[in-house]
Order: C-alpha cells, then structure tokens, then sequence
C-alpha cells in the first residue's frame, strides 16, 4: 500500500484538481502522506475516497475489505437517525451488506429517501468497491459533523495506524 506522494504524483493522479490547486493544497511540500490527504480540511471526503480508490495500490482484497468498513459506517448512520430509523430496513440493510438475497428490496427502499439514505441503501447494495466507497463516502459527506469525524477515523486506523 502507498502511503507516500510526492508533488509529481498528486500532479499526476490529480482527478478534477488543476496542477494549482494542487501545488496549493500540498502548502509547498514535495512530498505529502496518505495520512496529510486523509486529515486535509479543503478536500472533500469524496475526493479523498476517490482517491484511496484509486491512488493507495490496495490489492482487489484490501479495497473491498475497506470499502465494506465504509458502508457499515454509513449503514449504521442509517440506523442511528431517529427520525427515519426503522428497525426493520436497518436490519435487511445490514444483512445486505454482505448478503445479495434483498439487494432488489434495499434498491426499491432508497427510491423513497433523501439522496443522504439513498447513498447509504447504495453503499449497502453495491458489490463493486469503487461505488460502495464513493457512495459510502458521499452518504456520509451529505450527513456531515460526527459521521464524517467517523470515516475519517476509519481512514485512520486502517491506513495510518
């Protein structure tokens, strides 16, 4: 896993950012961590899961795995909410997490939800670890406050720790 970048790289692997920004974000370092992207306050969380996705060199086992922690996270975030929690969609979401049998029901769930939950039913029901981390992440971007401090966390312990 690549854990370090330097200002080549980032201006290679820059996604929708201008060599500028780039070159602006890093603060004039040549070289920045995984850890520097992770805890950066001007990139969106999005964006630093697109690039984990894309960028860290996981094996095809390492970004499932990591993508499924994210998901949990945004599923629970589901399950925390009072006022749209339901014990019994939190519940077939869980089990979707890792099981495909109620991926349809889970689908036909989220076209009834604001775009936060409907992310979240996504990142449960995706198998495909790009779209369940970018959808895990966009989920939790939407909800903000704790539950970003949480993915972040995750980042944390999974890469840095």
């Amino acid at each position: 896993m690549k854990k370090i970048f330097t200002l080549n790289e980032l201006h290679s692997h820059r996604g929708c950012y201008s060599r500028e920004m780039i070159s602006w974000c890093v603060r004039g370092e040549r070289a920045v961590s995984l850890d520097f992207i992770i805890n950066h306050s001007e990139v969106k969380l999005t964006e630093k899961a697109w690039f984990i996705s894309n960028n860290i060199e996981l094996t095809p086992h390492q970004h499932s795995e990591l993508a499924l922690g994210c998901a949990r996270i945004a599923v629970d975030m589901f399950g925390a909410d009072t006022v749209s929690n339901n014990p019994v969609i939190t519940g077939l979401l869980r089990t979707t997490l890792t099981n495909d049998v109620s991926i349809d029901n889970c689908m036909f769930i989220a076209g009834s939800k604001n775009q936060q939950y409907a992310y979240a039913i996504y990142a449960a029901c995706s198998r495909d670890p790009f779209d369940r981390l970018y959808s895990a992440a966009r989920s939790i971007e939407l909800a903000g406050g704790e539950w970003v401090e949480r993915l972040i966390e995750y980042w944390i312990k999974t890469f840095v720790d």
